[in-house]
């Protein structure tokens, strides 16, 4: 099986920095692999414009909004997004969305920070989790999330045991 990981750029070219792609990627990537190792899935993470007309329900997207007024998920949600830097929200039906907002995070931070944050708002997405995750959580699975917060053990195992869970993504944004 393969676990591919959408991250949805919505942000204006002029304003996205394209230095920070690539080792959001790379963090992510190595990130995902740890959760994958000894398992029968591989991973991919896909930083696109557009995504694929056909999304996997193992498969998980975040989408990436210059800010709270610029939020895609909103749509999604029904609901103006919280004073965070990101956040996903689960419908009804089990439908999942999440999102981070790359101009709340500090230049200087956003090769480390940002794809912390996305893989925050990706461990909310994959549990169906709101943020009852916190709660005796470490790493980053933690209510507040650093450039120098660390992936540990149990962020790995957390993410792993939920590898098959399908998770339907809203891919409309």
């Amino acid at each position: 099986m393969i676990l591919n990981v959408y991250i949805k750029n919505n942000i204006d070219p002029f304003s996205f920095n394209s230095e920070d792609r690539n080792p959001t990627v790379d963090r992510l990537t190595t990130y995902f692999n740890s959760i994958v190792a000894g398992t029968s899935w591989s991973c991919t993470v896909n930083f696109v414009a557009a995504l694929p007309a056909a999304v996997a329900e193992t498969d998980l997207v975040c989408y990436l909004a210059m800010g709270r007024s610029a939020s895609t998920l909103k749509n999604f949600a029904h609901a103006d997004p919280p004073q965070t830097p990101g956040w996903t929200h689960t419908d009804g039906s089990g439908t999942a969305a999440s999102e981070v907002f790359y101009g709340a995070i500090p230049s200087f931070e956003r090769q480390t920070l940002l794809p912390n944050l996305i893989f925050h708002e990706l461990m909310h997405n994959k549990a169906g989790m709101d943020n009852a995750m916190h709660h005796h959580a470490s790493g980053l699975a933690a209510a507040q999330i650093f450039s120098v917060t660390p992936l540990t053990p149990q962020n790995i195992e957390f993410m792993r045991s939920r590898l098959d869970t399908p998770r339907r993504q809203w891919t409309l944004g």
